[in-house]
């Protein structure tokens, strides 16, 4: 497993190193240039301070600095009529000076600082090796650069320690998470709260205030699932055992019929509540997939037209306008599925359900029409609840298929409306797919 504090520390510390080898060269750099100066400067100081005796020839010098065994350091020569009168040292063979003052000079492959002084008609050299200069800079380089070297662990040292000063916050929410029972989804106070960790702390909080919502949606259903669920469960029971004491054909053929009634009921509404459980409400449109209304219209009516013709009821399209809209085919099918569903339930015998698909405003609509009958304004609220079967009693049902389609209907970011038809009794389902 990764550790942040380690990732940190090997971020860190390279980075604090090459900030300060950077350092270490722009002091360097300026040190070199200001070293060259003065080291000038002295050449300078050296010519002017030789003294020369022309009187007694070969020339000699008087009163002048003592080179202390650093004749290969600093050398000093005299020349006249370009030719060389002295030198300090004979084993490095300069060519005759042509001007003066500070001049670079290159003697077999070696540079040179060198300067030029006319002194009693006479021209003084003193020169100095860049190699000696660059053992003197190479000197000054190690000075500036072990500091940083010697310091490394040190500062890694710190910086671990340091690097877990600054994630205590981290690990004192961890404590508290670990604390907390199962069921305990309040939101995360920190004693100190931490700027750079306050997003974290929010999208966390953010994560549980949603897992507390889905939990109580979750409680709420299954306690609603469990209520429903025992009633029908009791009345086959009942309808069992009636049937067993039955010892009349008749009797026991009626008893037969509720129980395989019972029996439907059942598992109608079991399949909803799978249907229900299985609707993602976190699926992203993004993910979608473009859909043509019309033809899943027709693909809802090849379905149900044995269903329909049971009970004579003429199940087709009215209106067709061939358009796509974005989402999930499965859902949609659901929710068409339902309300084709639920229209062959409630209509009588020779009834007419009328699915239609056309555009609006540049808004796409998807509608199921019936000649049933309908649903009061006063329960157009309620009926998109769960487990509402509205004052219809007789005609078997879950409850569920409409709360099916207004949480599928939500999640395209669509709109659903319950209207009465145009003309006579019955209900209209209608769909709005707003334009994005």
């Amino acid at each position: 497993m990764r550790s942040l504090r380690k990732n940190l520390l090997l971020w860190l510390l390279p980075a604090t190193f090459l900030v300060g080898m950077l350092a270490s060269v722009g002091t360097y750099w300026g040190v070199y240039l200001e070293l060259e100066d003065i080291l000038d400067d002295q050449l300078r100081y050296i010519a002017h301070h030789v003294n020369i005796d022309s009187n007694t020839p070969p020339v000699t010098l008087k009163n002048t600095i003592i080179m202390n065994g650093d004749d290969d350091k600093v050398i000093l020569e005299v020349w006249k009529n370009q030719r060389r009168e002295f030198s300090s040292n004979s084993r490095v063979d300069f060519v005759p000076p042509s001007k003066t003052g500070v001049v670079n000079e290159a003697v077999k492959g070696e540079v040179w600082h060198t300067f030029v002084l006319e002194n009693e008609g006479r021209l003084v050299r003193i020169a100095q090796s860049q190699n000696v200069r660059f053992e003197a800079l190479a000197s000054l380089a190690i000075h500036l650069f072990w500091p940083i070297l010697a310091m490394l662990p040190l500062l890694a040292f710190f910086l671990w320690f340091g690097i877990g000063y600054g994630l205590r916050p981290l690990q004192h929410i961890i404590e508290e998470l670990k604390r907390r029972h199962a069921k305990s989804l309040e939101p995360i106070m920190p004693v100190q709260p931490v700027k750079e960790i306050q997003p974290f702390i929010e999208a966390l909080n953010d994560l549980l205030k949603r897992l507390n919502h889905t939990f109580l949606l979750q409680e709420r259903f299954i306690a609603d699932a469990a209520h429903e669920l025992r009633t029908p469960i009791m009345g086959l029971s009942i309808e069992m055992e009636v049937m067993v004491r039955e010892t009349d054909p008749i009797a026991q053929q009626k008893s037969l019929s509720q129980l395989q009634q019972g029996i439907a009921r059942l598992s109608h509404l079991v399949q909803q509540l799978l249907t229900l459980t299985k609707i993602d409400p976190q699926k992203s449109l993004q993910m979608s997939a473009p859909i043509n209304l019309v033809s899943l219209c027709k693909s809802v009516i090849g379905e149900f037209v044995v269903s329909a013709g049971r009970k004579n009821i003429d199940l087709g399209m009215a209106a067709q306008c061939d358009v796509t809209v974005m989402g999930y085919p499965d859902d949609l099918k659901i929710v068409l599925n339902n309300l084709v569903d639920n229209a062959i339930r409630y209509i009588p015998e020779n009834g007419k359900i009328d699915l239609s698909v056309y555009k609006n405003n540049k808004n796409i609509t998807l509608e199921v029409s019936d000649n049933g009958p309908g649903i009061p304004k006063s329960e157009r609220l309620r009926v998109t609840e769960r487990f509402y079967r509205g004052k219809h009693p007789n005609i078997q049902g879950s409850g569920l298929g409409m709360n099916i389609v207004k949480h599928i209907v939500e999640h395209h970011h669509a709109e659903l409306y319950l209207l009465d038809v145009k003309e006579g009794t019955g209900l209209c389902v209608r769909i709005v797919f707003m334009k994005s």
